[in-house]
């Protein structure tokens, strides 16, 4: 065999490795949605931080390198041994492995799945989509401030057995206390929260969910925005709030550009973002100032207080929402205020978290606007790192959620299963709003005491069609011609 077929031979087996690598990470590091996801991200690829992907895809790699270094070394020991067997059968090999590693990596990022969804139509979002600019709503004489703070990749599953997590000694005793002594709505007979659902498995599409009561379901091509508007159809929490009076504001570490979130914020509620490329302007940070996503989680509480000093001094009732991200995978990332007490990195880093937020949440108690203010506290989404905790079985963990000083009182809190969608009238109902119907986009306010979408339905029945393509949703909610 020639020099140029070796080498050949070669960069087709590392190809093949690359494929197969690649795929085993997105498969490993990102929700069920592989497909949806990926197709989303690289539309809106724009304030990506290559620090925290690339160090997970690096580590991935190492096997990469490993296997095709093996497989250089058999060949050529073979090659010694019986040069005419590798010349018979190393371009079938070659091919053969190629093929299969693309078809194996195709499966892994979710495509066929995909595809067979694609295919098939359901009409579950046009029978129970509740379009909210024909809802009546009602707000209070004195309207009552709300602060939303999602929590990134935060589930009850790090909480204590005894209250409904899996863990022997709870890796968020602060957050699992506030939530006990507080307003929790709860899957479980214990501490719960919302299930997984398809379309709002990640931050950009929970937010999206959570705030507007839709699935974020992405197509083959880039028709997420119409007439110059990110998801145009949708009327959302912000939208609501700027409507009644109410200034939205959100701060977040990275760059709010990345997952168009800047788009939809500033779309759907006008609100002023205080981002990376905010703190970097206004000399919050130095120019060239990186940690994890952009500036660090103790960071984003400190500007947090600032800026809500700030607009409190405004007559205007105010929605200021907070994204953090010191828990995003892979291992997340620890302040150096923070001991470590676990054996494990990533816990670790929701231990800080949970020192850092709880210690936030004592600050606003103490401040004058905290009595006319409603605290929420969620996660966006099930931590996407496997074998963090006791289970990877996404139907017995739950996302996060407690209310504090709430307008409304429970009704029914336990045995309920509800989604991140349910949170976008509830939020309403808990600052006080009366929402006639109790019912917006996709979502139940939990208050009311009905049934959700996926207590009537099941959740797995309600995944199901929210996979399946819906002509109601393009033409409603992304506006295609």
């Amino acid at each position: 065999m020639s020099k140029k077929k070796i080498i050949n031979t070669i960069i087709i087996f590392f190809i093949s490795y690359f494929v197969l690598g690649l795929t085993f990470y997105i498969r490993n590091n990102f929700s069920d949605e592989y497909f949806e996801q990926i197709v989303f991200s690289l539309y809106t690829l724009k304030g990506t931080s290559m620090n925290v992907v690339g160090t997970g895809f690096l580590k991935s790699m190492r096997l990469v390198i490993i296997l095709s270094l093996i497989t250089i070394v058999i060949y050529f020991i073979v090659k010694n041994i019986n040069k005419n067997l590798i010349t018979k059968y190393i371009m079938k090999i070659r091919i053969i492995l190629l093929v299969l590693s693309i078809i194996i990596g195709l499966n892994n990022i979710g495509l066929f799945s995909y595809l067979r969804n694609y295919t098939m139509s359901s009409k579950l979002i046009e029978k129970e989509y509740v379009d909210p600019k024909n809802v009546e709503i009602s707000f209070p004489e004195k309207k009552q401030n709300l602060i939303y703070i999602y929590v990134e990749s935060l589930e009850n599953s790090g909480m204590s057995m005894e209250n409904g997590g899996f863990e022997d000694k709870s890796v968020i005793k602060n957050l699992e206390g506030i939530a006990l002594n507080n307003q929790n709505f709860s899957n479980s007979n214990k501490l719960g929260g919302a299930k997984f659902n398809q379309g709002n498995s990640w931050t950009a599409a929970s937010i999206i969910g959570q705030t507007s009561g839709i699935p974020l379901k992405v197509g083959l091509t880039n028709n997420l925005t119409s007439n110059n508007k990110f998801l145009s159809g949708t009327y959302t929490l912000g939208e609501i709030l700027e409507k009644n009076g109410y200034k939205n504001y959100f701060i977040m570490g990275s760059d709010a550009s990345f997952g168009a979130r800047s788009s939809y914020l500033k779309d759907h509620g006008n609100y002023t973002i205080y981002d990376y490329k905010w703190a970097r302007e206004n000399n919050k940070i130095p120019k060239d100032y990186q940690v994890w996503w952009g500036y660090e989680d103790s960071k984003l509480f400190k500007f947090a207080k600032e800026e809500l000093v700030n607009i409190s001094r405004s007559d205007e009732p105010f929605n200021f929402s907070m994204l953090t991200a010191d828990t995003h995978f892979p291992d997340g990332y620890i302040d150096s205020s923070c001991k470590n007490t676990f054996s494990k990195h990533y816990l670790n880093s929701y231990a800080c978290e949970d020192k850092m937020l709880s210690e936030f949440i004592k600050w606003i108690e103490k401040q004058d606007f905290y009595k006319n203010t409603t605290i929420i506290i969620t996660g966006d989404h099930l931590t996407m790192q496997k074998n963090v905790y006791k289970t990877n079985d996404k139907k017995k963990r739950s996302v996060y959620n407690t209310i504090i000083n709430s307008r409304r009182k429970i009704k029914n809190n336990k045995n309920r299963s509800f989604t991140v969608m349910d949170m976008y009238p509830t939020t309403l109902s808990a600052i006080g709003a009366n929402i006639k119907g109790d019912r917006l986009g996709l979502g139940t306010n939990l208050y009311s005491g009905k049934k959700t979408l996926s207590e009537n339905y099941g959740i797995n029945n309600l995944d199901r069609e929210l996979k399946k393509q819906s002509k109601f949703y393009r033409k409603n909610i992304l506006k295609e011609d």
